[in-house]
């Protein structure tokens, strides 16, 4: 395997004041960093190949340059859905305060749906252990 990590780091600025932290994940022999790029057409249900094991995974991160909204499994009965706001990252991490986004469900595949007017760009960032 590739003991992928990544680390996390979160600052808000005032002036000449900060405030900061950062945390790395992951690094382990077994640990597997998984990069997607993905363009989403207009008013289109556009399926992602990807496979997540909800209990190993480490980090989660998806933002997208329009609204969507993320299916996982079916569009009409999706086991787990995630909305995204444009530009604004969907961030999960082991250890954090937010609920897992894929505790209801393994992943097999995404689905992405937006109705921007024009294609939209997602990305993802998934680090997984690779050997649950």
């Amino acid at each position: 395997m590739a003991n992928s990590s990544v680390t996390l780091t979160i600052q808000a600025v005032d002036g000449g004041n900060s405030l900061s932290d950062s945390t790395t994940l992951g690094g382990s022999a077994d640990d597997a960093l998984e990069k997607l790029e993905v363009t989403v057409a207009d008013t289109t249900d556009t399926e992602i190949t990807i496979s997540i094991d909800f209990s190993a995974l480490i980090f989660f991160m998806a933002v997208a340059d329009q609204a969507m909204t993320l299916e996982s499994n079916d569009t009409s009965t999706p086991d787990n859905t995630v909305t995204l706001a444009a530009n604004v990252p969907v961030v999960w991490y082991t250890g954090c305060d937010h609920l897992n986004p894929f505790a209801d469900a393994d992943v097999t595949s995404l689905f992405a749906y937006q109705t921007s007017g024009s294609s939209a760009t997602l990305k993802i960032w998934r680090l997984h252990n690779a050997t649950p």
